[in-house]
């Protein structure tokens, strides 16, 4: 056994005299076995001797388990060897725990990819997009173009103030379009909506200032930009000025609960929903169902996201309510809205059912219906959508964002923006389904890449005007037993724009419309709606004017 740790010795002393020929001494406490203020081959070979049993003067045996296995031996001479002429650059058992210091918790690291969002952002510096392309730009340096509706851009960027405005630089040399101004994702909380005009060239400049809802940190800012056929605008840079901070959401600005309706909802005894009744708030599942499902009368103040897991859920809301979002936050996340009772008032809120884990089975697909015998209904800056067609192919996936059918009436559907969606809603389930006083008025909705029923209309008399369809296919199909007045609607490029079928056709008083390109197809027949309201005050009377109006009216935050 001495023969075999002295032959151990000897390979180790021929190692250590080849290293000696290249070493270098480092000061380190750990493995300085001897006490000389450094690690060199003086203290791999007193540990050879020391494991030998030579009993060498002056050894730290502390200092000698350099591997911390409890033990020391041949292992750890030959880790001091290899420390020494650099072959690994630390003892394992030499590690030691820094001392805490007085704060322990590190201050939170900025995202290094995060800019300033008080600096001028230049448009090409997106960390995500779709459909854009970069060009050279008149002002220096490039610019985005060839934006077309749907396309998108995205930043990330920090709020280190509260901003008031967004500033963004655009041209364009057709009639422009929208930005709309999302966290999160393209379908995420809206903070601002900027309206883009023609300037007269693509690379005629003009700085157009919005003003934007409360965010603060780092966020992913999508801007998403929305309009006609072709190209919409180009876009240079943009920023945020800070200011008088935005109120939070639950200090935002109470909505004018007591304005009204426009259109049939202000007949039968008027339209005012939980007027009079006590104004409480919900920001969970539980708290919304209870008050809306109750006999009493409420005015309900819809604040956050509210959702009920991946089942989703349905609120059955009764008679003499007002359910409305506070500031542009509230979101119904997977929830959607059952009305079968009289005297409702719907606002503000953003609701989908993506998400869910089966959407089909939630109040039959659909985001809102109104069934059975409701009456006096108002749904109004309301944003509605599930997911892209282009994207997500299944027509039966959702049913309708509103559906309305029965012995419903007197309602008006109002300054919602639904958007990316199959079929949008029908007015009576079938052509068996006609009710003469299913009277119903639609205007200044925003439609944009929904593909059919804008609306499905049968049964009875109807208002559509000063709506802005984009990105459809076949729009507001009229059948059997109506007569609906079409009103300064803009129609952009589409396959059919207004029509009925050979099977069960209806009437239509068409008035003023903008159909930009359309197949051919006969109109429905010709009616005089009654239309008994005035609508005057609210009616853009230029239809030229609805695809810029609309869009920037349209959807939460703008109450």
């Amino acid at each position: 056994m001495k023969k075999e740790k002295l032959k151990i010795i000897i390979r180790l002393v021929i190692i250590l005299l080849l290293v000696l020929c290249f070493g270098q001494a480092f000061a380190e406490p750990c493995g300085d076995v001897n006490s000389s203020g450094a690690i060199n081959i003086v203290d791999a070979l007193l540990i050879a001797q020391y494991y030998v049993g030579l009993n060498p003067p002056n050894f730290d045996s502390m200092a000698a388990d350099v591997n911390a296995d409890g033990k020391i031996n041949i292992v750890d001479a030959l880790l001091i060897a290899q420390y020494y002429v650099g072959l690994i650059t630390e003892l394992p058992g030499c590690v030691e725990t820094p001392e805490p210091t007085d704060d322990p918790t590190p201050s939170p690291t900025p995202d290094p990819n995060a800019a300033n969002a008080f600096n001028r952002i230049e448009a090409e510096s997106y960390t995500e997009m779709n459909g854009i392309q970069t060009e050279t730009c008149d002002e220096g340096g490039e610019n985005i173009g060839y934006i077309e509706n749907g396309n998108y851009t995205a930043y990330i960027l920090n709020f280190t103030d509260t901003p008031s405005q967004i500033e963004v630089r655009v041209a364009s040399e057709t009639s422009g379009g929208t930005i709309e101004v999302r966290l999160g994702s393209t379908s995420g909380n809206l903070i601002s909506t900027v309206n883009v005009g023609g300037t007269g060239g693509w690379q005629s400049w003009q700085t157009v200032t919005t003003s934007v809802s409360s965010v603060s940190g780092v966020q992913t800012v999508y801007l998403v930009f929305n309009g006609g056929e072709g190209y919409l605008f180009n876009f240079n840079w943009f920023t945020f000025i800070s200011g008088t901070p935005a109120p939070t959401p639950t200090q935002a600005p109470t909505p004018d609960i007591n304005d009204g309706p426009v259109g049939f909802a202000t007949l039968n005894g008027g339209t005012t929903g939980g007027q009079g009744g006590q104004t409480v708030t919900a920001s969970s599942y539980n708290q919304l169902k209870s008050y809306a499902e109750s006999s009493t009368t409420y005015i309900i103040m819809v604040e956050g996201t509210i959702s009920n897991g991946s089942g989703g859920g349905t609120v059955s809301v009764r008679s003499n309510k007002s359910i409305i979002g506070i500031g542009s936050t509230a979101f119904l996340n997977g929830v959607s809205l059952s009305i079968r009772n009289n005297n409702i008032i719907i606002r503000n809120l953003r609701i989908t059912l993506v998400g869910t884990s089966n959407p089909g089975s939630i109040n039959d697909g659909d985001t809102i219906n109104i069934t059975g015998s409701a009456k006096n209904i108002w749904i109004d800056h309301c944003e509605l959508f599930s997911e892209d067609p282009a994207v997500q192919p299944d027509i039966d996936k959702y049913d309708g964002l509103i559906d309305i059918r029965d012995q419903t009436g007197f309602i008006t559907i109002s300054w919602n923006y639904m958007h990316d969606h199959h079929k949008c809603g029908i007015v009576g389930h079938s052509d068996s389904d006609l009710y003469a006083d299913r009277k119903i008025t639609f205007h200044h909705n925003y439609y944009n890449k929904v593909k059919y029923r804008m609306p499905m209309y049968r049964g009875s008399i109807g208002h559509f005007f000063n709506n802005y369809i984009v990105g459809a296919q076949d729009a507001t199909e009229i059948r059997e037993g109506t007569c609906v007045r079409v009103e300064k609607n803009y129609y952009e490029k589409l396959h059919y724009s207004i029509y009925t079928p050979t099977d069960h056709p209806g009437k239509t008083e068409r008035i003023d419309n903008i159909e930009v390109e359309r197949a051919s197809r006969a109109y429905p027949a010709n009616c005089t709606a009654d239309i008994p309201y005035d609508y005057s005050s609210v009616l853009t009377g230029n239809t030229q004017d609805v695809k810029t109006v609309v869009p920037q009216g349209a959807g939460v935050g703008k109450i």
